[in-house]
């Protein structure tokens, strides 16, 4: 306990120390500024340490041992740290001292000392819940435990949670319980009680019974038995009851099975009518069309945006990953399986990503200025890190990789600049306004150095921001370098990937940025055939008059534990499950001209036209090229 307590000290004065200082201070005996925490949320720190404080102290006071008025003392202190009742409720606060201080009376005289087990069992029978005098007869809806209906009839009785395990209740053994030693008739038995209970309840129904039980597993759908006694009255009803000749059990009858969500089509169905709201009713016929016709809905047919403002951050998104921003930022919809939640056990081998966000710190660091040994020596402040060597061991895998980006960064002297911010603020053809900030602009080159494999998501926005840039600046001709890492070798030694791109005249980059909007304005109607790498390899393909279907199959088809874009939740979802390359190019051209004409290429598929749309202006002002790091330390 009181090493737990230090540790819970320790903790809270690094949390407040980091809250005080600011950016300037740096590293202060390794805690580091928490600059995301804005000032308005100061005051919710402190409450947190306020609170692990308080916690902190009753911790300690009820670890030892102590006798039953040190206990009731202990109690109350804690409570009164720790909660407080609304003045409504202050009832509750004097009922637990009245409790507590019978305990007291009864346990003065034994100079016993109780350790937390004891305390426990000592309290349990004097805090367990109690029944109340119930309103029956009212009119109104009455909640109440399974209590005693002593025969007062009810029209609509309804027994929730009667789920197997849970009913009847299991009585817990005690070794101290010496009437286990030797039952005898009569003894108290908590699960005839809880059957005799469920008799009462029925008996007292006089026009419904609602009986209802988990009948399937939340996470797997595995069928789950009811509690016995249900299924004994499962039992009686198909004994007592005459269900139709050659039918269904007379349990079928009265047994529904309700979906477990809301825009499942079974809950408009005439046989069980649950359904009343419109969104889920258009969701659940949504869901029919995609099982029925294997495809994208086609009520996801959305209206065009309005007239409002284009965002530079709302394009770069879109063209990063087209379905997922449809879904995001038309539907509100984010089809992802995955839990933001916070993991509590400590690290001892990082997985892959959490070493690429270590990575990618310690870049940006390097690349601010600072040291290796300070961004490092910061690095290790933070906790994400294994504790003692196994931590130093996790930066040695990443230290080479960062160093040869260092190194591949340093080695263009247009990133040696200091960077600049550019506010654009353009009036799109159509009359839109269009705007954003970009941020990394060294002379006339919008550098971007980063930990992550350089992929053609990052190249895309590149080429965005380039091409908004030169709009916005026409009088200045720039560039566009992206310097990332390469494929992984045997050998160990990174390998280091950049891109180029530009330059371009004014003319080009309006026309580049209007055929960008413009397929952000159908991206955003309904979920296009545009999938990001898939689409790039196409193009790249056609670019070098190759074919271009194993190139492009390579990226959608997920082969062993390589996953392909097929896997993507959001591409599953708007195709209905995952499908073959030979299935993505099979969509039918559209019948109008709405995909022909100037800047579409000529293509058999939507998907193929679509691709070369996107990447074949960048592709005709880029430069991609590969090469080893030449500096890198052990």
């Amino acid at each position: 306990g009181g090493v737990e307590a230090n540790t819970w000290r320790a903790g809270l004065d690094r949390l407040l120390l980091g809250v005080a200082m600011t950016e300037e201070a740096g590293n202060l005996r390794g805690v580091l500024p928490f600059d995301d925490i804005p000032g308005s949320s100061t005051s919710l720190v402190g409450h947190l340490a306020e609170m692990i404080s308080r916690l902190s102290a009753a911790v300690r006071a009820l670890r030892c041992p102590q006798s039953v008025g040190q206990w009731v003392n202990a109690l109350l202190a804690a409570t009164e740290a720790l909660a407080e009742a609304d003045p409504a409720e202050a009832w509750q606060g004097d009922q637990l001292h009245a409790v507590l201080d019978e305990v007291a009376r009864h346990g003065c005289r034994s100079p016993a000392l109780l350790d937390l087990a004891e305390a426990r069992f000592l309290l349990a029978g004097k805090l367990r819940g109690r029944p109340t005098r119930a309103n029956f007869r009212t009119g109104d809806l009455t909640v109440c435990t399974l209590v005693p209906m002593r025969s007062v009839p009810h029209r609509v009785v309804c027994l929730m949670g009667l789920d197997s395990g849970e009913f009847p209740r299991h009585a817990a053994e005690d070794g101290d319980d010496m009437l286990l030693a030797a039952p005898l008739v009569g003894d108290p038995d908590a699960r005839s009680e809880d059957r005799q209970l469920l008799l009462d309840a029925i008996l007292a129904a006089t026009e419904h019974l609602v009986i209802t039980f988990q009948g399937r597993d939340p996470r797997t759908n595995q069928p789950c038995p009811p509690a016995v006694p249900v299924d004994e009255l499962l039992d009686v009803i198909d004994r007592t009851v005459q269900a139709p000749p050659g039918g269904a059990p007379a349990r079928d009858l009265v047994l529904i099975s309700h979906p477990l969500q809301v825009f499942d089509p079974r809950n408009f169905s005439e046989e069980l009518p649950w359904g009343f709201d419109a969104a889920n009713l258009e969701a659940a016929r949504s869901l029919l069309g995609q099982k029925h016709h294997g495809g994208m809905p086609s009520s996801w047919k959305l209206p065009p945006l309005g007239r409002g403002v284009v965002q530079l951050d709302a394009l770069v998104r879109f063209l990063e990953h087209p379905v997922k921003a449809f879904l995001r930022e038309r539907l509100d919809l984010y089809p992802s399986s995955k839990r933001g939640l916070v993991p509590d056990d400590m690290p001892v081998e990082l997985d892959g990503l959490a070493r690429w966000d270590i990575g990618d710190r310690l870049l940006n660091a390097q690349l601010a200025g600072k040291s290796e040994e300070e961004a490092e020596l910061a690095e290790l402040g933070r906790g994400f890190l294994p504790p003692g060597p196994l931590a130093t061991a996790e930066l040695a895998k990443v230290r080479p990789t960062v160093a040869a980006l260092v190194s591949a960064a340093a080695s263009y002297s247009s990133a040696q600049s200091r960077p600049q911010t550019v506010q654009v603020d353009l009036r799109l053809p159509d009359g839109r306004p269009f705007s954003g900030t970009i941020t990394g602009l060294r002379g006339r080159t919008l550098v971007r150095c980063l930990y992550s494999r350089l992929g053609p998501k990052h190249r895309i926005a590149a080429w965005a921001r380039l091409v908004a840039l030169r709009c916005a600046l026409p009088d200045l001709e720039t560039c566009a370098l992206t310097i990332g890492r390469g494929p992984d070798r045997s050998d160990g030694i990174p390998l280091i990937a950049t891109s180029l791109l530009g330059p371009l005249t004014t003319h080009e980059a309006l026309e580049a940025l209007q055929i960008l909007v413009d397929l952000y304005d159908r991206g955003m109607c309904e979920p296009l055939p545009l999938y990001c790498a898939t689409s790039e390899q196409w193009a790249a393909a056609r670019w070098r008059d190759s074919d271009p279907f194993e190139p492009a199959k390579s990226k959608w088809e997920t082969v062993y534990d390589v996953p392909g874009e097929d896997q993507d939740e959001g591409h599953v979802l708007v195709l209905g499950g995952v499908v073959g390359f030979r299935q993505l190019l099979s969509t039918e051209l559209r019948p109008d001209s709405s995909e022909v004409g100037p800047g579409w290429a000529t293509e058999d598929s939507r998907f193929g036209r679509y691709a070369r749309r996107l990447w074949d202006p960048l592709l005709s002002h880029e430069q991609f090229r590969e090469f080893r790091a030449s500096t890198v330390t052990p």
